[in-house]
């Protein structure tokens, strides 16, 4: 709960002092990285192969996945 709100929190600051979509991204990516290396092996190792890769991959394959090509806007 003290992390939802602490997330929430975040996002609303970030908002008013203009951070983009990519350092959102970045912010909940680190966040995940904390959170596996609170683990031990072998679930940090596990854990941290599923914290999807770099801001422009991510944005390209939902992109995909929703039938857009970046070249349509």
């Amino acid at each position: 709960m003290r992390n939802r709100l602490l997330l929430t929190a975040t996002f609303l600051l970030s908002l008013l002092f203009g951070c983009t979509t990519a350092d959102f991204y970045a912010m909940f990516q680190d966040n995940a990285r904390d959170n596996c290396n609170k683990m031990v092996e072998p679930d940090r190792s596990a854990c941290l192969t599923r914290i999807p890769g770099d801001y422009d991959t991510y944005s390209r394959q939902r992109e995909q996945a929703r039938g857009v090509s970046p070249s349509s806007y």
